[in-house]
């Protein structure tokens, strides 16, 4: 299965995309996945590499272009990840507060999931949280993410759908 990799989006191929049958489908999820903390406090990103900060800001901003772009109804946008640094506080969220102090502007389909540690949850609990908010299962999905963790999201889909829900 070929993915097609563009930047720092992870396209997820069609074939590739939920098919949950007993759940009702649709609109977009566009998933961010976070791998640092925003600080509001300092005004500091918080990562591993903290020299990676303008790559991180770079992908939250790239983030917010795509999902102005993507004009598919319904449609959510979800920075996602757990607590990983001190002070704690869940990446995802932490993504928001940091688009809002970059002054970019938040709509209110946005929302973050908090509980993820890998790539596999950032996708699977990203899910469930799209389906908390819509009570749907989301018909596509564009992930925001490393490129080289493409095969990761694409795996993650395939034994979701093998559940035959």
């Amino acid at each position: 299965m070929q993915t097609k990799q563009v930047n720092l989006q992870v396209n997820i191929p069609h074939g590739a995309m939920l098919d949950l049958k007993a759940a009702p489908q649709g609109g977009l999820l566009v998933l961010l996945a976070c791998h640092a903390v925003y600080d509001a406090l300092t005004g500091r990103c918080l990562a591993e590499h903290e020299e990676d900060a303008p790559v991180y800001e770079a992908q939250l901003r790239y983030a917010f272009k795509h999902f102005e772009w993507r004009q598919t109804k319904p449609r959510w946008m979800m920075p996602t990840g757990a607590p990983t640094k001190t002070p704690p506080k869940a990446e995802g969220v932490s993504y928001i507060e940091w688009a809002n102090a970059l002054g970019i502007s938040v709509p209110n389909n946005v929302t973050s999931e908090d509980y993820a540690l890998t790539s596999t949850e950032n996708l699977l609990f990203g899910v469930y949280r799209y389906h908390q908010v819509t009570g749907l299962i989301p018909a596509e999905i564009d992930v925001i993410s490393w490129a080289f963790k493409a095969n990761r999201f694409v795996e993650t889909l395939n034994a979701i759908n093998r559940w035959g829900l």
